[in-house]
């Protein structure tokens, strides 16, 4: 087993799904659930009234809840150092490229402001324009709480947009903790022996197209260039990275 370091570069590689583990429908339903139930109180014959309106937005926030909680249990995000555990976890998402948290964090304010500060509900017409809101917000997550992104490859292409020889195939698990495995062909000039500003540190088997290859076994590698089979030990920036790349995965 060796040590090395890989460029992150191979992060800016273009991130196909692989594998996933199909979740259960019904976890993501429970949102919608809070959701139809805030459109109710909205749908009364002539004007609705603040009572009703409160009641709209309270059941949005059950609804971003239970949605952020579901997120949380399936992918364990705040266990990376780097997002820390004071931030809201709509700024969370945010720093994965899952969501602009702007109106919804506007949500959840208005939401507190009317539960302990007696604040009068916004209208009608404001109240349906958040349930637009949270509305995309669970489509646009649907897919990552409806299959886990646990496995993806990641492929490079060559200056002429062709398919390039070289490719890193991951599997992620999230819990306990977070942990990265990978396979694949490396060219030579992004794997390093020693620490490198911008690379990842990878411990496991590797070796050179020409040392274990000699008899001209594949020959689109050049004789330098790697191939590694071990885990990844990524620092919490990069783990942020790896996840968001997953999170992007061409189906």
């Amino acid at each position: 087993m060796k040590t090395a370091w890989i460029s992150d570069d191979v992060l800016n590689w273009t991130p196909q799904t692989e594998s996933g583990v199909i979740l259960d429908v019904r976890n993501t339903q429970r949102s919608y659930d809070h959701l139809f139930r805030a459109e109710h109180f909205l749908n009364s014959p002539g004007q609705t009234s603040a009572a009703d309106r409160a009641d709209c937005i309270s059941n949005l926030r059950k609804c971003l809840t239970h949605r952020l909680h579901l997120f949380e249990r399936i992918y364990n995000l705040r266990g990376l150092a780097s997002v820390g555990k004071k931030h809201s976890y709509l700024t969370i998402l945010a720093g994965f490229g899952v969501v602009r948290p702007f109106l919804l964090q506007r949500l959840l304010k208005i939401r507190n402001a009317i539960e302990y500060r007696d604040v009068t509900p916004p209208s009608a017409a404001r109240c349906r324009e958040f349930i637009d809101v949270t509305w995309y917000f669970l489509r646009s997550t649907d897919s990552l709480l409806s299959v886990q992104r646990a496995g993806f490859i990641l492929g490079s292409i060559d200056s002429s947009d062709a398919e390039s020889p070289y490719w890193m195939s991951s599997d992620i698990s999230y819990r306990p903790r977070f942990k990265v495995t990978v396979t694949g062909w490396l060219p030579f000039e992004l794997v390093f022996k020693s620490p490198q500003t911008s690379a990842i540190q990878f411990r496991g088997d590797i070796h050179t197209r020409g040392q274990s290859w000699p008899k001209g076994e594949h020959a689109d590698k050049r004789p330098e260039d790697v191939w590694i089979n071990g885990r990844l030990l990524p620092l919490a920036e990069q783990g942020v990275q790896i996840i968001t790349a997953a999170f992007n995965c061409l189906t």
